[in-house]
């Protein structure tokens, strides 16, 4: 039996009112109107045996328990295993408050306690729309849209992932981007919006009529693009969406493949401060952060001082000889180009921001800046999110599991 897959996209709009998350502390940036609606799309694959769903969501960020309540709804509708399921999201930072940032934007909960329907609903319907399908996945490269924003000059990844869905008569139904850069375009204001990414997918719609664009967000911790806060949306999206279309048309799509998912639980080390070391940060914060640090010291003073790990999950989806390799961070891109580097797979894409959301996760030099009171990701970042620091050799850790993970999807 071929492949059969199923699309669909659902409008998660949130009201105009709610507080939008990113860009600073405190800046209560209620949402005074729309500039682009935002929406959740399901991508199903089945190969007769087995069924898959990519989510993709144009929203900043979602936290394990929302991808849980996703997942079962998914599960008791479809009867997807809940494993099989990857929720990703494309990080805009002008969308609702959908994570856990201290000071961030303020989460409205009517809208969190609604957005796992929103979700289930994409893949139920996308789930009911199999019909025979063709797959396969080619790489692009955007040279001059990203620049690493942490050490000048830095690594960036510049490859851009396609992955192409055919129906039975060749005429494309998904095509799927992965590309690593903070979606960030978009200056600080308070118009809803999903940013290039959602600019790219918009394009890739327009132009294929009847098809959907996906955005699978990268490992940007410390990539942005180069026309950061310029508002020139439209510019970096159909700038990758040329490119994206210009793999397409080369991607030879195939029938005959087999899908598959793993989830895989993963223990990140905390390096858990004593009460001098929570007030040595504070003593060398700047004024705007000691509201802030001040509540964030309050809560790890009265923390589990036993508690040295933070465990979440990482998850490999593999189609043929695709593998989508999932982890739930703001990953530094070094990491990124060595697990695919390392993929027995020629067509290894990393999505980040997937099933949960840890914060970041920093190479071991963002522990030696400033005089090694650290980098934004590896020190301010944790005040944010509400937790210990990561140890410096957390991003090592993620990269092996996610790895390991990858070559037993090979072998399986």
């Amino acid at each position: 039996m071929g492949l059969k897959a199923g699309v669909a996209s659902v409008d998660i709009t949130p009201p105009v009112g709610v507080e939008l998350c990113g860009y600073g502390l405190y800046l209560n940036r209620k949402s005074t109107g729309i500039r682009d609606r935002l929406y959740s799309k399901a991508l199903v694959l089945s190969d007769g045996e087995n069924r898959v769903a990519i989510i993709a969501n144009d929203l900043i960020g979602v936290m394990r328990e929302t991808t849980q309540k996703a997942r079962r709804l998914i599960r008791e509708e479809t009867d997807i295993p809940e494993d099989n399921i990857m929720v990703t999201c494309t990080h805009t930072h002008h969308g609702p408050a959908t994570v856990s940032l201290r000071a961030c934007g303020r989460i409205d909960e009517d809208y969190l306690r609604i957005l796992p329907k929103y979700i289930a609903g994409a893949v139920k319907m996308a789930d009911s729309n199999l019909q025979d399908a063709k797959i396969g996945a080619g790489k692009g490269r955007l040279e001059n849209v990203s620049m690493n924003r942490v050490v000048k000059g830095g690594p960036i990844d510049p490859e851009l992932g396609v992955i192409r869905v055919d129906d039975s008569e060749g005429r494309i139904i998904a095509l799927l981007m992965n590309f690593s850069c903070h979606a960030v375009v978009m200056p600080i204001n308070t118009l809803i919006s999903s940013d290039f990414p959602g600019a790219a997918a918009s394009t890739i719609e327009r132009i294929e009529r009847g098809s959907l664009g996906f955005f699978l967000q990268g490992a940007c911790g410390d990539i942005n693009p180069i026309l950061v806060n310029t508002g020139k949306v439209e510019q970096v999206g159909i700038t990758v969406a040329a490119e994206a279309l210009k793999v397409g048309e080369n991607i030879q799509t195939v029938e005959n493949v087999t899908v598959a998912s793993k989830v895989r639980q993963v223990k990140l080390p905390l390096h858990v401060l004593n009460a001098e070391e929570i007030e040595n940060i504070g003593r060398r914060l700047d004024e705007k952060w000691l509201r802030v640090y001040s509540e964030w010291a309050e809560c790890m003073l009265k923390s589990d001082s036993s508690k040295q790990w933070l465990e979440t999950e990482i998850q490999v989806i593999k189609i043929g000889d695709i593998i989508l390799i999932a982890e739930p961070s703001e990953m530094f891109v070094k990491f990124s180009l060595e697990i695919k580097k390392r993929s027995p797979y020629e067509n290894t894409f990393v999505v980040g921001y997937a099933n949960d959301y840890v914060g970041y996760i920093p190479d071991e030099e963002d522990y030696e800046r400033r005089g090694g009171f650290g980098g934004y990701a590896a020190t301010m970042v944790p005040i944010l999110t509400n937790n210990f620091p990561f140890k410096p050799n957390v991003g090592r850790i993620i990269a092996d599991e996610m790895t390991d993970l990858i070559r037993e999807a090979n072998r399986s």
